[in-house]
C-alpha cells in the first residue's frame, strides 16, 4: 500500500487514541481540558517536513476563544486560518474562537523544518 493510502488510516488512529487518552471528567473546566497532540507525518513539497497537529476538547461541555502558544508559527503547506491562525507572535488562535464542542477535535498540517512548540495558553469555558 503507497504511504498516501496509509495517511488517512494513521491520522484516524491517533486521532481516535488522543480522544480516548486526552478524555477528563469531573475537573473544573481550564486549559488543561484541551491536549494538543503533534506527530511527524512524513514530508510536504520540496521535502520539507510535515507534522500533523490535533487540537482535543477532552471537556464535557464546549471551550471557545482557545489561544495557543505557538511562537513565529508558520507553514510552508497553507493551514486553513479558520482552523489555526496566527495572531500575532506567540499567540495563535483555534477555530475562530467559536466553540470546540465537548469530546472533539480539530486538526491540521503544517510543514516547517522543525516543529514548533505548541501549549494551550488561554480558554474560555
Amino acid at each position: 500500500m503507497a504511504p498516501s493510502a496509509l495517511l488517512p488510516l494513521l491520522v484516524s488512529l491517533l486521532l481516535s487514541v488522543a480522544l480516548l487518552t486526552a478524555r477528563v471528567e469531573g475537573k473544573p473546566c481550564g486549559m488543561g481540558n484541551v491536549q494538543i497532540y503533534q506527530v511527524p507525518n512524513g514530508f510536504g513539497q520540496g521535502h520539507i517536513p510535515e507534522y500533523v497537529v490535533q487540537i482535543v476538547n477532552a471537556y464535557d461541555s464546549p471551550v471557545h476563544n482557545v489561544h495557543v502558544a505557538c511562537g513565529e508559527f508558520a507553514s510552508a503547506r497553507l493551514v486553513n486560518p479558520r482552523v489555526f491562525k496566527r495572531l500575532q507572535p506567540n499567540d495563535c488562535l483555534v477555530n475562530e474562537g467559536k466553540p470546540l464542542e465537548a469530546n472533539t477535535l480539530l486538526a491540521f498540517f503544517y510543514t516547517n523544518s522543525r516543529p514548533y512548540d505548541l501549549a494551550v495558553s488561554s480558554v474560555e469555558c
